[in-house]
């Protein structure tokens, strides 16, 4: 799948050639996921992929004073694309989408089936979002998005026919801090 998802992701940034095209790199620092998306602007549309990282620890004690720590490390890919849809001056709007297919990994002190369960469980989702950017000039500009994730979540046990579904709907609201590049042939005429 991952595979899948890379392929889809140059795919799309090689559909988007055009004259007035730009490389753009984005940073979204956030309180529950940090990510860096990387995409292609040719007119008002921007595919990319992207990539959200986020770090969960329990830890559990008991009576007979042992515990338990629970370590899990989740890789969120994601491949979408950006509409620019309002065009004042420096602030500009756009609505994206996109789907991700999150890879999770993880360990415990003392569960030694965790990371065997962890092989059992498919999660994937998808955000919808609107955002405005502000342009300091044509290379920089600060951004904030409010949108809709949902993620979906199964597991299924080994050991008999039972599985677990969990569905996850939640509003976010994200701040960017986004560089683009001109590249192909707008380089070239800033050169002449």
């Amino acid at each position: 799948m991952k595979r899948k998802l890379l392929v889809a992701g140059l795919a799309c940034l090689a559909w988007v050639q055009g004259s007035q095209a730009q490389t753009v790199f984005t940073v979204k620092p956030g309180l529950n996921l940090n990510g860096v998306n990387v995409g292609y602007k040719t007119g008002i549309v921007e595919p990319f992929v992207g990539l959200q990282f986020a770090n969960i620890m329990a830890k559990s004690t008991y009576t007979n004073t042992s515990e338990d720590v629970i370590k899990a490390h989740l890789y969120m890919p994601s491949v979408g694309a950006r509409v620019f849809v309002l065009d004042q001056g420096p602030l500009k709007g756009a609505f994206s989408a996109s789907f991700f297919k999150p890879v999770i990994s993880g360990e415990s002190t003392t569960d030694t089936t965790f990371q065997e369960d962890i092989k059992h469980v498919s999660v994937w989702g998808c955000e919808l979002g609107f955002g405005m950017e502000y342009f300091f000039d044509e290379h920089f500009s600060v951004g904030g998005e409010y949108g809709y994730r949902a993620g979906f979540f199964r597991h299924t046990y080994s050991t008999n026919s039972n599985e677990d579904i969990l569905h996850v709907n939640m509003s976010y609201v994200s701040v960017s801090l986004n560089f683009y590049i001109n590249c192909g042939q707008a380089e070239k005429k800033e050169k002449e």
